[in-house]
């Protein structure tokens, strides 16, 4: 059987997470924190986990011409990244988050490359992608206001191409009718529940998952922890207790959450599997300092009942 593909769409970060900044200095001071890691972050979470749990992950982003470039680039395909559709533009900076976090909060400190730029990059290397190469695609939601993306996306789907994409906060709060129609690309989206929340004006899992379905055929929202929970195409309300990890970082475990869903999908697992095996994973992530858990490989989703019974 050939290996699965997956293309992954977005702007990736050099995550630097720090610990233990219990405020910032003022002018003049100088303070120290705890402990500080980096890693790849944004849409670089999906792609290093999609390579880690086998499948073929080709990365469409875009990174400056710097030394963080340079690192993140190496990273990607030291484990196995296709890095042909990622994109270097010259004279820019690389995208970077500083995200001050502990086990129940995290912030964030951002500098993205100008938008202009990026989708000057993007399109160009959207056109030369064929139409029959991916089994799959993860877009950024923000990226689905773009002509390229969608003539991309159109083109893919045609070809029997499953689309997915993630909310994220400034996706919901500035969420609004073309969003819908922008919804309407793709097959499954995942949110958390305060955005599930600001989208569709609902309060109650039960309304909030019925409203969703105006957007999307089978919904799935993260509850941290409290797990996750679905509404399948039938109707029926399948939820998914959270897998009990002592909470480290958050930052990244959506992400994973999305990465163990389309793995799962792509193995043609049931909506109940795919739920269980994104949870997994998420928690995983949660449960460590770095934006992606070393831990997620194909031997982890095969344990799967080892954590939630069979």
């Amino acid at each position: 059987m050939s290996k699965r593909s997956v293309l992954v769409i977005g702007p990736m970060f050099a995550d630097l997470l720090i610990e233990g900044a219990s405020q910032m200095p003022r002018s003049g001071e100088e303070r120290y924190i705890d402990s500080y890691t980096v890693s790849p972050g944004g849409n670089a979470i999906l792609a290093l986990a999609f390579a880690r749990l086998g499948l073929h992950c080709a990365l469409l982003s875009t990174i400056g011409d710097d030394f963080i470039g340079a690192e993140l680039r190496d990273s990607l395909e030291t484990e196995g990244v296709d890095t042909s559709t990622l994109s270097v533009i010259e004279n820019q900076q690389s995208n970077i988050s500083l995200i001050f976090h502990d086990a129940s909060d995290r912030s964030f400190l951002t500098w993205v490359q100008p938008d202009p730029l990026v989708h000057e990059h993007a399109s160009a290397v959207a056109r030369r992608i064929e139409s029959n190469h991916f089994d799959h695609v993860h877009i950024c939601f923000e990226y689905l206001s773009h002509r390229w993306a969608q003539d991309l996306l159109r083109s893919l789907r045609r070809s029997g191409t499953s689309i997915s994409t993630g909310l994220g906060y400034q996706d919901s709060v500035s969420w609004n009718q073309g969003s819908v129609e922008q919804a309407s690309l793709v097959d499954w989206i995942f949110m958390n529940e305060e955005e599930a929340r600001r989208i569709t004006g609902k309060r109650e899992i039960r309304d909030l998952l019925h409203a969703l379905r105006g957007i999307v055929r089978e919904p799935v929202v993260t509850l941290g922890r409290e797990g996750s929970v679905a509404l399948s195409e039938k109707g029926e309300t399948i939820r998914v207790p959270a897998v009990d990890v002592s909470v480290v970082n958050t930052t990244g475990s959506g992400d994973s959450f999305a990465a163990g869903f389309i793995y799962a999908l792509l193995q043609r697992r049931s909506l109940m599997e795919c739920i269980r095996i994104g949870g997994l994973f998420g928690s995983m992530t949660a449960s460590v300092k770095e934006s992606l858990s070393p831990r997620i490989r194909p031997e982890l989703a095969e344990a799967m009942e080892k954590y939630y019974g069979s």
